[in-house]
């Protein structure tokens, strides 16, 4: 469902404005350049829309696939210690659990 209602499209269009603002302040003028992406020209919702669409990934990153439970819990991947159940000597210690 990514960018599947339309306060999506806008929150967006506010993050570009915003970093634009941002970026604009005379404190980073000794630093910045010309703007790159998405360009100075693109201003417009439509054309922000159309940049989004053809440049914006999700930053999903799957996390809490894997069940931690009893052993006899047939939906459970590890113990609560983070033992792989029916595996000796594995654990499982990152965002998937």
């Amino acid at each position: 469902n990514y960018m599947s209602h339309p306060d999506d499209w806008i929150e967006f269009r506010h993050c570009i404005r915003l970093t634009r603002e941002i970026f604009g302040q005379s404190a980073f003028d000794p630093y910045r350049g010309k703007e790159i992406s998405p360009g100075s020209h693109v201003q417009s919702d439509d054309d922000l829309d159309a940049f989004i669409r053809d440049h914006a990934e999700s930053a999903y990153h799957p996390c809490g696939t894997c069940k931690m439970g009893r052993k006899d819990d047939p939906m459970s991947v590890v113990d609560p210690q983070c033992r792989v159940i029916g595996v000796d000597g594995l654990r499982i210690a990152d965002s998937s659990i």
